[in-house]
């Protein structure tokens, strides 16, 4: 895909969240913006949650972030 805005070539890229190096999430291709999601875990002490950004075919324009993520 090519982003009309900068005129550079921008793949997108994929949230990703694992828990315990399991992934329990994977989102659509992202590549402007991004609506809220809501994840239901069940998740036990001493394990680990991790937040992943994967650039897709290339990495050209994938700046990403994971905005304001909360952990009730």
């Amino acid at each position: 895909m090519v982003d009309s805005i900068k005129g550079r070539d921008a793949d997108g890229v994929v949230f990703v969240v694992e828990l315990d190096g399991t992934e329990v999430f994977r989102s659509e291709p992202v590549f402007i913006e991004s609506k809220p999601r809501r994840i239901k875990l069940s998740v036990a002490g001493g394990q680990v949650l991790e937040l992943v950004t994967v650039p897709r075919g290339n990495n050209g324009c994938d700046w990403a972030i994971w905005g304001d993520p909360v952990l009730r």
